[in-house]
């Protein structure tokens, strides 16, 4: 670093490390700091050594806070997606994240597809399923059957009867009374509930109910094979103009006006039984609650839709917890 007498004397920055001693043509002498044998560098948590030749700065593992990282882009994973082994980890995307999760299966919890989805919601629509899901929020610890019963109307035109596989699911078929013109009373011949008022039960239907006229009545619900016991709702003017009833029948009758008002549109109707109170619903929504059930007896009881007016009522599905 020689400098020519009166010369523009520039500065010379260096970057020095160890043990080094160096001397300036002018006679000046830079010595690390600690003396000749090298500076020390004092460390704290989470780095560790002294710095000092052969002893590099380390930070401990697992001692990095989080907030000490780069920042990320609102909901960012940082992962490996790049399927080339260990590398570098990225910000991955929603795609990314995704594709590494395993597949649904059974029995592993994982991704749905998107067919998977479709077909989930799909199921979760039908009616046997929604309702499932409803009456189970009302009864818990119930076994549920399905029938799907043609569209028919009763009193008309041709008898009613379900689909052959579910009349071989079932062991039961609809018959019984007459099968057209008015009149019309059928029923399935296998027995769903023996003994509904000491077991609990809920069941829905889907179909319509016309409004109260004249002296004709339309019924459905589940009655004993005589069709002196049940429990049935009922629209029939000399009972209610307007409403809906719930009748019970069993050393005499009880009949209990709901507050849903027969319009003659199609509508689910269930009923529910919790040891206490027989409650129907139009709909999902609660329209009576019954707790005068003296007549909500034990017997073998089927399923049965009767209707004293041709063409006017029909009946297309049944679930029934037991």
């Amino acid at each position: 670093m020689a400098n020519s007498p009166g010369a523009q004397q520039n500065p010379t920055y260096c970057m020095l490390a160890g043990a080094l001693n160096v001397s300036f043509d002018n006679g000046a002498t830079w010595t690390p700091i600690g003396g000749g044998s090298g500076g020390t560098i004092t460390t704290s948590a989470p780095l560790s050594g002294n710095g000092s030749v052969g002893t590099p700065a380390t930070i401990a593992a697992g001692a990095i806070a989080l907030t000490k990282l780069a920042t990320q882009a609102q909901a960012t994973v940082v992962g490996n997606a790049s399927g080339s082994g260990t590398v570098s980890p990225t910000a991955l995307t929603a795609t990314q994240l995704t594709a590494l999760l395993n597949a649904a299966t059974s029995s592993l919890p994982g991704a749905m597809t998107a067919a998977q989805f479709t077909q989930l919601t799909y199921l979760a629509a039908r009616w046997e399923n929604a309702q499932e899901g409803f009456l189970s929020s009302k009864i818990s610890n119930l076994n549920y059957e399905y029938i799907k019963i043609p569209y028919t109307i009763y009193g008309a035109k041709s008898p009613l009867g379900i689909g052959t596989g579910d009349a071989s699911v079932q062991g039961a078929a609809m018959t019984g009374g007459a099968t057209s013109g008015a009149g019309a009373y059928n029923q399935l011949t296998g027995v769903l509930y023996t003994t509904p008022k000491t077991t609990n039960f809920a069941f829905s239907f889907y179909g319509n109910f016309p409004v109260p006229s004249g002296s004709n009545n339309k019924q459905a619900g589940f009655t004993n094979v005589a069709g002196s016991h049940g429990i049935d709702l009922v629209s029939k003017l000399s009972i209610d103009a307007t409403h809906l009833v719930l009748q019970l029948n069993g050393a005499s009758t009880t009949n209990a006006a709901t507050t849903h008002v027969i319009d003659g549109n199609p509508h689910t109707y269930s009923v529910t039984w919790d040891a206490t109170t027989v409650t129907v619903w139009v709909d999902g929504v609660s329209v009576l609650a019954q707790t005068t059930v003296t007549n909500l007896v034990d017997d073998s009881l089927v399923f049965y839709v009767y209707s004293t007016e041709a063409g006017a009522f029909y009946v297309s599905k049944l679930l029934y917890g037991y």
